[in-house]
């Protein structure tokens, strides 16, 4: 490798040289096809003025779960946003309410990452790099670009999410109380690589300039065998947790790595 390529020169502390190496089964070249515009729905991206709204505090009341099939895609409702998608500048935020997992259905956002809090009902995520498990008092982060979809293993389920257009999302300086500081990496949890080899039909949704396009892929795109870096999904808990308090050694999870 030349002396003068950007990765060799990157600086190795945590968080400045974001990449991963993925191990596919099918080239990447076989993961795209011919795109065309998709419905939406009623998710909206910054600048959003469909509406004026009133110098005032707003309030909301719960979402109600509709009795309809659902899927995430359908689910989402945007509350509110903030900046320019299109310059990578600033938010969204959303509730999604789902009542049908996602089959044959994948979706990445290539808008920015997104950040998952769930309110009502257990998730998963089959992402490329492994699946991960959420309920009430869990956050989940699937990084820009990453292709996922979303089951509900017991029932309907409803949260909150938020969009972020800019930068990466990363952990707080460790402040007065040193190396005793409450978001240690050790603290955030990636997952182990779940492969699928299904030659069947898929439908992958993806979300660029804030609208959503799709196209037909042959196989499923989580074909990920193995995967190494830090730019990857986490699962972490922003509230008292028995399941990830159970599951830290019989769950197929690993500790999360900040080099």
């Amino acid at each position: 490798m030349p002396s003068s390529c950007p990765a060799r020169r990157s600086p190795r502390r945590a968080g400045s040289n974001e990449r991963s190496w993925l191990y596919r089964i099918r080239p990447s070249v076989k993961h795209s096809g011919r795109f065309a515009k998709a419905d939406a729905g009623l998710w909206r991206s910054a600048p959003c003025h469909e509406v004026d709204w009133a110098i005032a505090q707003l309030r909301w009341d719960p979402a109600p779960i509709p009795k309809q099939e659902m899927t995430f895609l359908q689910g989402v409702q945007t509350m509110t946003t903030a900046g320019d998608v299109n310059t990578q500048g600033g938010m969204a935020a959303h509730i999604f309410l789902i009542t049908k997992s996602m089959v044959d259905q994948h979706f990445y956002n290539a808008d920015g990452e997104m950040l998952f809090v769930p309110q009502q009902g257990n998730l998963r995520f089959v992402t490329e790099f492994g699946r991960i498990d959420a309920e009430p008092g869990e956050i989940v982060v699937i990084p820009r670009g990453v292709k996922f979809r979303v089951e509900i293993p017991s029932g309907p389920a409803r949260g909150y999410l938020c969009e972020n257009y800019g930068g990466a999302f990363t952990l707080p300086e460790r402040g007065p109380i040193g190396a005793n500081c409450l978001a240690n990496s050790r603290d955030f949890l990636t997952p182990v690589a779940a492969y699928e080899d299904k030659d069947t039909p898929t439908e992958l949704f993806v979300k660029w300039g804030g609208q959503l396009f799709a196209t037909q892929l042959p196989h499923s795109p989580v074909d990920v065998v193995a995967w190494h870096g830090i730019t990857r999904p986490i699962n972490t808990t922003c509230a008292p947790s028995r399941r990830l308090a159970r599951s830290a050694s019989t769950t197929p999870i690993r500790r999360s790595s900040p080099c």
